[in-house]
């Protein structure tokens, strides 16, 4: 898991998993770690982790070759997010148990 992202980017097969078509959404190219730009369809979709549902910006990549990361946009603002690489676990506590 990484934390370096604005918004969290996810798969074009993520995209056809919840029925988006990619240019429905808000096109938004965003740069990668390695400084190259990648292009993005801004899409609202409802996420959860643990007991929270939550609305986010997700962005779609035309490509299933882009890590899964989470967006601080959104998901830092919910959570206290622990990354114990030790024993390979990232733990989610929620400061609010209201869902928006």
């Amino acid at each position: 898991m990484d934390s370096g992202a604005d918004v969290s980017p996810f798969t074009r097969s993520d995209a056809e998993l919840l029925n988006l078509e990619l240019p429905d959404g808000e096109y938004r190219p965003i740069m990668g770690i390695v400084k190259v730009m990648l292009p993005t369809y801004i899409h609202k979709a409802r996420m959860k982790i643990g007991d929270l549902q939550f609305d986010t910006n997700v962005a779609f990549a035309n490509s299933d070759e882009v890590p899964r990361l989470i967006g601080r946009e959104t998901i830092f603002k919910k959570f206290k997010i622990t990354f114990d690489e030790a024993n390979l676990q990232t733990v989610f506590e929620t400061y609010n148990k209201t869902a928006d």
